[in-house]
Order: structure tokens, then sequence, then C-alpha cells
């Protein structure tokens, strides 16, 4: 019998809650995410956010409902070159943002080598990897309020 489906005796109940109250437990933070399918059909998820100092998973994509041709308007007037795409990598995994091992981070690097060796602009290569332009656009963001110092 799955978690799901199974039976609580009252007594547990208690202890569950004395658990979850308990001043020991740090706060954590709630994640709700809705989402609705081609036929409406809603369904309700619910993540726990805990900070840790040495995360094991790093990193959380939305994206939007729209065709990936259309472009996206958090880019703005923002210079997204290669060198301020890595800049801004590095600066994120340096503060923490994410982490080395991050699949968002392959597939930056991924379009880093697509904007190198097959003289794409940001929005091709970002398309063919699969990967936002907001992405793109946050890490510009971060070398612009970094000064545009180099790391």
């Amino acid at each position: 019998m799955t978690n799901a489906n199974r039976k609580f005796e009252s007594h547990e109940f208690d202890e569950m809650a004395e658990a979850v109250s308990s001043p020991a437990h740090s706060p954590v933070t709630n994640l709700m995410v809705q989402t609705v399918d081609a036929r409406g059909q809603n369904r309700l998820y619910t993540f726990d956010i805990i900070h840790s100092s040495n995360p094991r998973y790093v990193g959380v994509l939305i994206l939007p409902a729209i065709a990936r041709s259309q472009a996206s308007p958090a880019v703005g007037n923002l210079n997204i070159t290669p060198d301020r795409i890595q800049t801004g990598l590095s600066i994120a995994i340096m503060r923490g943002y994410t982490s080395i091992d991050d699949p968002v981070v392959a597939k930056v690097r991924q379009l880093l080598e697509l904007m190198q060796t097959e003289n794409m602009t940001a929005s091709e290569a970002a398309q063919s990897v699969g990967i936002p332009l907001d992405v793109l656009a946050s890490l510009a963001r971060l070398v612009r309020e970094a000064g545009g110092l180099s790391v």
C-alpha cells in the first residue's frame, strides 16, 4: 500500500502534528505551483524549500506556455555577448546562486560553445540548447550589477 492510500491511526496524527509544530524544526518555505494541462485539468504541486549551505539540488526553471520562437521581453536592451554570459555564469557560481554541476550550467556552456564555434547569436544558441533567453538576461544583469568587472 502506498503512502497516499495508507490509513493513519489517530495517535499517528498527533505525533505528526507534534513533529511539525516542534520549535526544534527550522522554518520551511513552501513553493506552490499550479499547472493547467491542455484539457483544463488543474494540478497543484507543493515543494518544501529548505536552506542548506551545501545544496544537493540547485536551480528552478519555470517556463511560460509560449512558443519558443517568441522573443523574451525580459531581455530588453542588455548586451548579451559570450563574455558577459561567461562572466555572469562565474558570478552566479561564486555567489552560490547555482552549482557547477547544475544542468543549467551545462546548457549555458553548450550555448557558449555554439556561439563561438558556430557563430550563432545568443537567441539561436539558446533555442538550440533549450534554454530561455531570460536565463541569459539574468546572467548579463549580474555582470551589469557587479559593475561589468571580469571574474
